[in-house]
């Protein structure tokens, strides 16, 4: 099953909702919000580019199901050591190589503030 199915066929990932409030505040030990940086590049050119707020990737770190945060893991988007980075303020960067359509794509992914 994929991820985004298993994402809608499993409520909570069976999590509880006090854990989903609890790990979706935002890291307030320096007042900003680190935001992870995702480029989606094609033979090498930026085909798009967009940020997301840690806190919404700790939010999916508990609201997504287990099954579906394993198979990310294994093609390369740990959740939980972005998580663990930001909160560090340390730096985290990936690429990913993956194929869409028949056409292979390179995914990087890095912290930011």
């Amino acid at each position: 099953m994929s991820p985004l199915k298993a994402l809608r066929h499993t409520p909570n990932g069976g999590k509880s909702i006090a854990n989903l409030m609890d790990s979706s505040k935002v890291n307030r030990r320096n007042n900003k919000m680190r935001k992870l940086k995702v480029e989606k590049y094609i033979h090498d050119k930026l085909d798009e580019s967009f940020m997301v707020p840690v806190a919404f990737i700790q939010f999916l770190n508990i609201a997504a199901p287990n099954a579906a945060l394993s198979e990310l893991k294994q093609v390369g988007f740990d959740f939980q050591q972005i998580i663990t980075a930001s909160k560090q303020n340390e730096p985290y960067q990936t690429s990913v190589e993956v194929e869409e359509k028949g056409i292979m794509k390179r995914i990087d992914i890095s912290l930011v503030q």
